[in-house]
């Protein structure tokens, strides 16, 4: 543990260079007054001209610019509006009749200057009553209203002007469209038996086409009813509601087990955000959502969930984050208490042992990726634990981003600090800053370059930014000469980030604690453990979509977490796993992964490539299998390779397939038949047995199976067939379509298709030749002739691995050529239509044949049709048109190549190029009778008589 701890306390060491205090603070306003309970903003608005709008509570005095408020009778709500520079233009007190207690979360300004908060009023007489009140510009109260429910927590401004409320209770919630003139009621929509706690806020609820959207939760067993609707829950549930700009329901989801409170937002088209609070989980869209699962979702305005994963991509905290123009906005306070660190995106940041200190961030994201763009930084002291929090923002004009919170004892933005004078238990004063976002600082970044041309880390001149010294990100790029050969173990890369093109050996105890970021290739070239992360005293995941390269079989590796990489072996001889999951390719160049105990079960997410004697999975390998696809399992046993091939057909159930092989043959010898010969003998290959996840419930699969270090080989390969049995107590038997077998370099391969169901297989050895049935089903074979050409026309019912159709012609009927090719459908169940045009047809008998061929050579010859052809009559059938002719004509159902004219004295007079089967007569040609010659495509010449009327 004191390693541990030292390791941590050089880090911040390091990291505390590094700016903490951000950059681009524009302005920056306190009270300097710090009391308990504290003052601070709870609300901000910015409007059209870049004045700045804060609402929040007070307790005592405080001044603002040249403004001062004496102290409340208990905390009250202020209300301040600064301009563009953060000069103070007013400080006000809400003052209803006789109101004190009371509490405003929420505050919108409309396009003239007026705004609008809303909240609660905990007056005594009042007893916690929602309120919301106008107010116009110079902060004159124009009306104050009281509604039924405990607060307000959401007010936005609807198309014409008006408001749309957001108004909680813990039992309730309503949805109301207000006068923004008078504030009555134009419509409301309640949901009863669902609410919210207190302190929920909810600064966006409409999209751009004035849909609304809310959420609210029953926290037991009711019957709710939401918008009209009645639905009964079981237990704690939550509900994701959209309405539209009339208050009419558009959808309801409902999520149970979980509880949706502060974590929702929307964006202008209406995608929902949500972060889910409490409640154990179960199912959202067929989708888990149980502990330790899915707890972050997306919906589309239609409430369909889109993305969904384990945790927010977005760090926020207290009022969950704005999402505005495509981009991500949120502000997140950290106050560790002890030596840490933080990353966010490429910016790194030191929280110190220092329980009085905390961080204050400010993040924009790229919503579409979920990348950082910026962060913004400031400094926070104040009391143990309770240093202050940074809580609200608001995104203005021209790139301005105003923020609000609390702090204790001072506050530093940039190199201006601001301090307090402090009485009480856990004071706080309130601030209120702007900055420019586009004057937020920079990453600090080092690259490699290698100019040195030695490979060594610490050697300065192969850095562009100096050695990694634990204050910045290292970026190793793609496409450059040379790379570290030997990183040490002293190197000091606080993030590290490797491009695709990049590969970079590193060591297991290689560190970098803000995280590896694999583009590229890391190699690993030495003995030891590696789990899936670098440095066992602090692991490390790498993340991104490069791979490891495993290069020394003296390493023990498995997951224990999956590993979000692709993994590729590349050694001499066999290394030890004890499994884990892939969720990147598993490549297999050179060496036996031997699941010598299987600790967890290897899984392979993505694709299975390459494999072969030198290099596949000694043990069971379970992938993830699509409806359709080829799916390669390379396993065997540390002695023998025995590799198995699925080529999935339109399957629906499974998910998953494990397959394993096994040297030991147990169970009854076969006692079957295949194409009529007897098998009563298995390749002493071994067996194999393939388990879904699930039971096969439709489609069907075509397998092969490679078996080596066999002793009983037959002498002809035609006598392989694939067998399979349910289990060890039950019979082999011949199931399915036989496939070609072949025998090479000591393994013999065997193929079924058709089969529809997973269990025990094995290669059984035929009395004879067992016949290759090739899976097409072809029907409906014509060819039938067209003015000059052939037409072909088939259909299929059922195709499986079929590449194309060779289409062959022959005038005698025995020997045929080639003259084209149609692509096949690969496999498919479904009705398939072809055709095909011979437009050069012999004069006379035409024979035609379809040669079939498969993606592993199998070929298959349709039947023969025949057609007569003739030449002349085909000729006599095409028609010039128009005729008489003016400009040019066309000759009907043909191509031609050239045209020539000639007088009825035989003098050729023109000759016309074909351009897309269309002849321009020269304007030379008089009015009257002309004789036309055509040249086809097929060489053949036709003659016809037109007559030129212009």
């Amino acid at each position: 543990m004191k390693k541990l701890l030292l390791s941590i306390l050089i880090i911040g060491v390091h990291l505390f260079s590094f700016a903490q205090s951000g950059a681009g603070w524009d302005w920056v306003s306190t009270s300097g007054v710090s009391v308990a309970p504290a003052s601070e903003p709870t609300d901000l608005a910015v409007d059209a001209n870049g004045n700045t709008y804060a609402v929040g509570q007070y307790s005592t005095a405080i001044t603002l610019g040249a403004f001062s408020l004496p102290a409340p009778t208990g905390r009250d709500i202020f209300i301040v509006k600064y301009n563009a520079a953060g000069t103070v233009l007013w400080l006000k007190r809400h003052t209803p009749p006789t109101g004190y207690n009371e509490l405003s979360k929420i505050i919108t300004v409309d396009a003239s200057g007026d705004f609008y908060i809303g909240g609660t009023d905990d007056t005594p007489t009042l007893s916690g009553r929602s309120f919301f009140a106008k107010y116009d510009s110079n902060g004159n109260m124009l009306w104050n209203k009281f509604l039924t429910l405990y607060e307000i927590c959401g007010i936005n401004l609807s198309a014409d002007g008006n408001l749309i409320l957001m108004e909680n209770g813990q039992g309730a919630t309503n949805i109301l469209k207000v006068s923004k003139t008078d504030g009555t009621v134009i419509w409301k929509v309640e949901s009863i038996n669902a609410g919210s706690n207190g302190g929920a806020r909810f600064k966006d609820l409409m999209d751009a086409a004035g849909n609304i959207y809310f959420t609210c939760f029953t926290a037991s067993a009711a019957t709710v009813k939401i918008a009209g609707q009645d639905i009964v829950t079981t237990g704690l549930s939550s509900f994701i509601v959209s309405l539209d700009n009339n208050g009419q329901k558009r959808w309801i989801q409902t999520i149970p087990n979980i509880q949706v409170q502060l974590g929702y937002t929307v964006d202008e088209q209406g995608k929902s955000y949500i972060v889910f609070g409490g409640g154990g989980g179960g199912a959202f869209q067929g989708i888990p959502t149980t502990t330790g699962t899915n707890r972050y979702f997306e919906l589309d305005n239609n409430g369909t969930a889109v993305k969904y994963s384990y945790a927010s991509p977005y760090l926020a905290s207290g009022s969950m984050f704005r999402v505005k123009n495509g981009f991500v906005y949120s502000v997140l306070t950290d106050q560790a208490g002890y030596a840490g660190a933080r990353a966010i995106g490429d910016y790194l940041f030191n929280i110190p042992a220092n329980n009085t200190f905390a961080l204050g961030f400010v993040m924009k994201y790229n919503a579409s990726n979920g990348q950082n763009v910026w962060v913004n930084s400031f400094e926070i002291n104040g009391s143990a634990w309770n240093s202050g929090a940074l809580n609200i923002l608001e995104i203005g004009q021209n790139h301005k981003i105003a923020v609000g919170g609390r702090y204790g004892n001072s506050i530093k933005f940039a190199n201006n600090t601001y301090s307090a004078t402090a009485s009480g238990t856990y004071p706080g004063d309130l601030f209120v800053a702007q900055f420019d976002e586009t004057l937020t600082p920079v990453p600090q970044i080092t690259k490699w370059t290698g100019n040195a041309a030695n490979g060594l880390w610490n050697d300065a001149d192969n850095w562009d930014n100096g050695i990694p010294d634990g204050t910045k990100k290292t970026m190793i790029a793609g496409g450059l000469p040379n790379y570290p050969t030997s990183i040490p173990n002293n190197a000091k890369p606080a993030k590290i980030e490797i491009a695709p093109g990049a590969k970079v050996q590193l060591p297991l105890n290689f560190s970098a604690p803000f995280g590896i970021v694999n583009n590229g290739t890391i190699e690993i070239n030495e003995t030891g453990t590696f789990t899936g992360t670098f440095n066992t005293t602090a692991p490390v995941a790498p993340t991104g979509t490069g791979k490891i390269l495993i290069k020394n079989a003296g390493l023990a590796f498995y997951f224990t977490s999956p590993i979000n990489q692709s993994i590729e072996l590349d050694f001499i001889g066999t290394a030890s796993s004890y499994g884990g999951t892939i969720n990147g390719d598993l490549i297999l160049t050179k060496g036996i992964m031997n699941i010598s105990f299987e600790l967890y079960p290897l899984v392979v997410n993505n694709n299975v490539i390459g494999g072969s004697a030198i290099s596949y999975v000694a043990g069971k390998l379970t992938s993830k299998v699509n409806a359709n696809g080829n799916y390669t399992f390379p396993i065997g046993t540390t002695d023998r390779y025995a590799p198995i091939s699925l080529q999935l057909n339109n399957i629906s159930g499974p998910q998953t397939i494990v397959a394993s092989f096994s040297k030991t043959i147990n169970g009854a010898v076969p006692n079957t038949t295949a194409g009529g010969k007897a098998v009563t003998s298995l390749l002493n290959a071994g067996i194999w047995t393939v388990t879904p996840n699930v039971a096969l419930a439709s489609g069907s699969y075509s397998i092969t199976l490679g078996g080596t270090g066999y002793t009983n080989g037959a002498a002809d390969v035609r006598n392989y067939v694939v067998l399979k049995r349910n289990n060890s107590s039950s019979a082999w038997g011949f199931y399915g379509d036989n496939g070609t077998a072949t025998s090479a370099a000591g393994l013999v391969t065997a193929t079924a298709g058709n089969i529809t169901g997973f269990s025990d297989f094995a290669i059984g050895i035929a009395s004879g030749d067992v016949p290759v049935t090739l899976p097409i089903k072809l029907i409906d074979f014509t060819a039938k002739t067209s003015a000059m050409e052939v037409i072909l026309n088939w259909k299929t019912v059922s195709e499986l691995n079929n590449e194309k159709f060779l289409i062959e012609r022959s005038i005698d009927g025995k020997s045929f050529e080639n003259i084209g090719a149609v692509a096949g459908k690969g496999t498919t169940n479904t009705l398939s239509t072809y055709s095909y045009k011979d437009v050069q047809p012999a004069n006379g008998y035409n024979y035609y044949r379809l040669k079939q061929l498969d993606f592993n050579g199998d070929f298959e010859y349709s039947e023969i049709r025949t057609v007569k052809f003739d030449l002349m009559l085909a000729a006599e059938k095409l028609i010039i048109y128009p005729n008489p002719v003016t400009k040019s004509f066309r000759i009907a159902n043909d191509a031609a190549k050239f045209a020539e004219v000639y007088d009825f004295s035989g003098k050729q007079l023109a000759r016309i190029n074909s351009q897309e089967n269309e002849f321009s007569l020269p304007t030379s040609l008089n009015n009257g009778w002309y004789v036309v010659k055509v040249v086809h495509q097929n060489g053949t010449i036709s003659q016809h008589k037109i007559i030129v009327k212009r």
